[in-house]
């Protein structure tokens, strides 16, 4: 607040912090004068050495090396194409499909690509742009530049698709195929070939479970730079502030290392609306008592990272917000702990249900066993989800199937979670069999406060020597008090 003898004070810090480089801002009617230094993020992180080119020249190689001994003809992958918001032409922020940039690294619209199995060639066919593309779009790079940059021998325009799949067929006729994604790929002359729909989607998928060395520097850095991210937001946040500031700040810490694209929407979820798996509103003001659930990774080059921390708005956690959260990241270091080649992700799941049955049933939320709590998935009203997925060129790198055992080189997320949403516990708790087996004034208890819920997440990689966490802001909550306070 303003008042007589203090004009002249306020004229003195305006002067002094105008000439050091900083600006004010000084309003009459609010309590505080804000002085913030005028100077961008700087990025900490050194990005890794690793050749773009060569590294999808080796996944070509790789990919070639693992083709069955009865595939013949050509695999044939189209990329990603612009859209445009609805029924308007504004266009949609352009990314990749990420089958093809996994082959190809080539990061513009309106391409495919064709991978002959006879001769291990790989053609590109790019967009024919008009003239005044380059008004609107800047330079229009001619085949022979995009052959020498992305280390792709022959690259040509998309309308010669039809006479170079011919010409490689009458080099190759007996039993020529073309090897699709699946039953929605199209390509020019198509009604003239056989088209297998099934195999390349498991031959390509099955390659992106196993990570290169170079894929691997590429997902730790977009992991480093994410991590600091979450640090430079659990720097900033306090009660009074909104969701959206705190996804604003997220963003802020990976633009300053050139990660400009998020690997999916941030999940900014204070309040009540952390029990929400999938809320992406952040639009809710936070509150002193609140908890904030972040669920936020950027991608680099195209891979993604998938980081959730869970702590106080204020810095400080409760009683019960301690409990909850202390009982989580138990779970998630004793599952980490079972991470490695051979496990399958259903005995990955089963471990993360029975730590997550054992730490209920010792902290009173639960009156079973463990067997009994496994049995009639008492667990199910606290922890909805799956324990992990890939992680790669997409936050769910392919759908998972239970009895697929984890490799070497795999990367995945490790995601325990206990939620008080109250669309799961209010129904049991007004059951008179169901409720029997649960702590009802305990948990009606953190219904009545909007208590919310804990999810806390990292990427790790598979190793026969044990799990590479490759995510690391704080998570004890020893941690969080310091980085907090």
């Amino acid at each position: 607040r303003t008042y007589q003898g203090c004009t002249v004070i306020l004229s003195i810090l305006l002067v002094i912090t105008s000439s050091i480089g900083f600006w004010s801002i000084v309003n009459p009617q609010v309590e505080y004068i804000i002085i913030a230094e005028e100077q961008s993020l700087d990025c900490v992180y050194p990005p890794p050495d690793v050749d773009l080119p060569e590294m999808h020249l080796e996944i070509r190689e790789l990919i070639f090396d693992n083709l069955a001994s009865d595939v013949n003809g050509v695999l044939l992958l189209n990329g990603g194409f612009v859209t445009n918001r609805y029924d308007t032409d504004v266009e949609q922020v352009f990314r990749q499909e990420s089958n093809f940039l996994y082959v190809t690294g080539y990061d513009q619209p309106n391409a495919t690509v064709i991978l002959d199995t006879a001769s291990r060639k790989t053609i590109l066919f790019i967009e024919n742009h008009p003239e005044d593309y380059a008004v609107w779009n800047g330079n229009i790079e001619s085949p022979a530049q995009i052959s020498d940059e992305y280390l792709i021998s022959e690259v040509y325009f998309r309308e010669e698709i039809p006479s170079i799949l011919a010409s490689l067929q009458s080099s190759n006729p007996t039993d020529f195929t073309v090897y699709v994604m699946d039953k929605f790929v199209e390509f020019p002359s198509m009604s003239d070939y056989t088209v297998d729909t099934t195999y390349l989607e498991e031959l390509i998928y099955g390659r992106r479970e196993v990570k290169t060395d170079s894929e691997l520097m590429l997902m730790r850095y977009a992991a480093s730079v994410s991590s600091g991210a979450h640090e430079i937001v659990m720097n900033h946040t306090r009660p009074g502030t909104y969701e959206y500031n705190v996804e604003g700040t997220f963003l802020d810490g990976c633009f300053a290392c050139g990660l400009t694209i998020q690997a999916y929407i941030p999940i900014c979820a204070s309040g009540n609306n952390s029990a929400i798996l999938h809320y992406v509103a952040n639009d809710r003001l936070m509150q002193n008592g609140d908890f904030l659930l972040i669920d936020a990774g950027a991608e680099y080059n195209g891979y993604g990272t998938d980081i959730t921390r869970t702590y106080p708005v204020n810095g400080t956690f409760t009683a019960d917000q301690a409990e909850v959260y202390q009982m989580v990241l138990d779970i998630q270091y004793r599952v980490i702990q079972r991470v490695a080649p051979g496990l399958s992700w259903g005995a990955l799941q089963g471990y993360a249900e029975e730590y997550t049955c054992e730490m209920l049933i010792n902290n009173d939320y639960i009156y079973s066993s463990v067997s009994d709590c496994l049995s009639l998935r008492l667990f199910r009203y606290f922890f909805p989800h799956g324990v992990s997925h890939y992680i790669g060129l997409d936050v769910h790198d392919r759908s998972d199937n239970f009895s697929i055992q984890l490799n070497e080189r795999n990367v995945i997320t490790v995601e325990p979670g206990i939620y008080f949403n109250a669309a799961l516990l209010e129904p049991i708790l007004d059951d008179p069999q169901l409720r029997t087996y649960f702590n009802s004034e305990k948990i009606q208890s953190l219904l009545d406060i909007e208590f919310g819920g804990v999810r806390i997440e990292d990427v790790v990689i598979v190793w026969s020597t044990g799990p590479e966490v490759i995510s690391f802001p704080p998570k004890t909550i020893f941690a969080i008090d310091n980085q907090m306070n």
